[in-house]
């Protein structure tokens, strides 16, 4: 059972037809389907009448202003980066009263199942074509990291709050995630922030448009001519303007479960494509995704297993690059 940050929304087939109307025509709903793999926004598969192709109709938890990014973003990125169409936004909730997009439907075969099925030349293939096409995300450039407001222009740029020493030192130092987190490993925590925070924080430029979330459930693959390539990127919720280090650090996060090939893969193919890999990026990128993965652990909502999950992934990057044994 998925262990979700926001409930499911239940929409029935009449108000789905309502949703889907702005596309013209009659919006006739054959069948309506859930899909997995999110943790907060809902999403139905909608299949149609006639020849119509299926669509997404994606219900967002956020609020208007991530409907509003998120469609803004793809509608940028269209032709750049394999993303789905936005058929139809409706911020304001429209007929449904829930702030809402219907995107053209994506064939291709999830990222997380070929990774979790084993074979090495699969694996392989699929971290490669990440790589070239997180690099060609990260060739849209802002000129200051920060959040988007309207129009994708950075509205709020990055505090000491949001620093890499900032927010893991608040991370540390909050009572639930210290409890989450257990004394000991807080601790050992706590002293790799300090012993890296000058290096991680002026290792922050420049800012590009990072995903926030570039990891397999949001990739979706298609073989072509004997070799898998993304078929497309879902989920830009939680974009921003920031590092490079950040979607790497995700994209490589479960790296040491998978073939030892899959890392320079990642490297192989996002610099064949044009991006730039820093010195000691490996590291660099694994210590940027404790910010992520911290992050999991102020959540609100209860996920004991995936905080579990997120404690032993803190653990093993404290371990391996703390001055500590943790």
């Amino acid at each position: 059972m998925e262990e979700r940050r926001h409930p499911v929304l239940t929409l029935e087939d009449a108000a789905i037809a309502a949703a889907l109307a702005p596309l013209g025509g009659a919006q006739r709903v054959r069948e309506a389907t859930l899909l997995g793999g999110g943790f907060s926004n809902t999403n139905y598969r909608v299949d149609r009448g006639g020849l119509d192709a299926p669509v997404v109709l994606r219900l967002y938890a956020g609020g208007a202003e991530v409907c509003r990014k998120e469609t803004a973003l793809l509608l940028r990125l269209r032709g750049r980066v394999p993303v789905p169409a936005v058929l139809h936004a409706a911020p304001d909730g429209g007929a449904i009263g829930v702030p809402y997009a219907v995107l053209a439907w994506v064939d291709g075969v999830s990222m997380s199942v070929i990774l979790q099925g084993g074979e090495e030349e699969a694996i392989t293939q699929c971290a490669e074509a990440a790589g070239r096409t997180l690099a060609a995300i990260h060739t849209m450039t802002f000129p200051a990291a920060g959040f988007f407001g309207p129009d994708l222009v950075v509205a709020q740029p990055m505090s000491e709050e949001y620093s890499w020493r900032g927010y893991l030192t608040a991370c540390v130092e909050a009572p639930d995630a210290t409890q989450r987190l257990g004394a000991d490993l807080a601790h050992h925590l706590k002293r790799l922030v300090e012993d890296d925070a000058a290096e991680m924080d002026a290792a922050s430029a420049p800012a590009i448009l990072v995903h926030g979330d570039y990891q397999g459930k949001n990739l979706l693959m298609r073989r072509v001519a004997d070799a898998w390539q993304v078929a497309g990127v879902l989920d830009w919720e939680f974009a921003f303007a920031g590092s490079p280090l950040f979607d790497l650090g995700i994209l490589l996060r479960h790296a040491d479960t998978l073939p030892a090939e899959y890392g320079a893969a990642v490297a192989r193919g996002y610099a064949a494509a044009g991006g730039t890999l820093p010195e000691e990026w490996l590291r660099r990128a694994r210590l940027n995704d404790l910010v992520n993965l911290c992050e999991f652990l102020l959540d609100g909502t209860p996920r004991p297993v995936h905080e579990a999950a997120m404690c032993q992934l803190i653990a093993a990057t404290v371990r391996r690059y703390g001055s500590a044994t943790a």
